[in-house]
C-alpha cells in the first residue's frame, strides 16, 4: 500500500492578483463599453469598509457608495464609489432589493471575507 498523500492544500493568500477584467457593451443597448471584474475582500475589524446604494425600490441597480479611508476596501484599490454590484457571493444582485444585498454582506461578515462581482461604466476613450 502507497503511504504518499497529496500534499495539503496551502491556506487561502489574502494576496491575489487582480481579476482580468472583460469589456461588455451595455445590454440596455447604450453605446458605452463596461469592465466586469471579481474583487475578493477580507474583513477587518470595522467591516467591508464601504457603503450599499440603490436598489430596485429606488429604480436603480445596487452599486457601490462611499468608501471608508483605511477600511479593506480603500486598502484594497479596486472598488471605486458607483460601481454596480453584479453578485455577492456567487449570488446574482442584478435588481435586486437593497436589503438582500444588505443581508448577503451580513453573511460574508460572518464568514470574514467576501467575492464581489461589479461592473464599472468606462469612459468614453475606453480606458481604465
Amino acid at each position: 500500500m502507497d503511504d504518499r498523500r497529496p500534499p495539503s492544500r496551502p491556506e487561502m493568500d489574502d494576496r491575489r492578483p487582480p481579476s482580468r477584467p472583460r469589456m461588455e457593451q451595455d445590454p440596455m443597448g447604450d453605446e458605452a463599453n463596461y469592465m466586469e471584474t471579481t474583487v475578493f475582500l477580507k474583513r477587518k475589524e470595522q467591516g467591508f469598509g464601504f457603503r450599499i446604494v440603490g436598489g430596485h425600490e429606488e429604480g436603480s441597480q445596487v452599486s457601490i457608495g462611499a468608501i471608508v479611508a483605511g477600511s479593506a476596501a480603500h486598502l484594497d484599490g479596486r472598488l471605486l464609489t458607483g460601481d454596480e454590484l453584479l453578485y455577492v457571493d456567487g449570488q446574482s444582485v442584478i435588481g435586486s432589493s437593497h436589503r438582500k444585498v444588505v443581508n448577503l454582506m451580513g453573511n460574508a461578515a460572518l464568514a470574514g471575507r467576501v467575492s464581489l462581482g461589479i461592473r464599472r461604466k468606462l469612459p468614453a476613450n475606453g480606458k481604465i
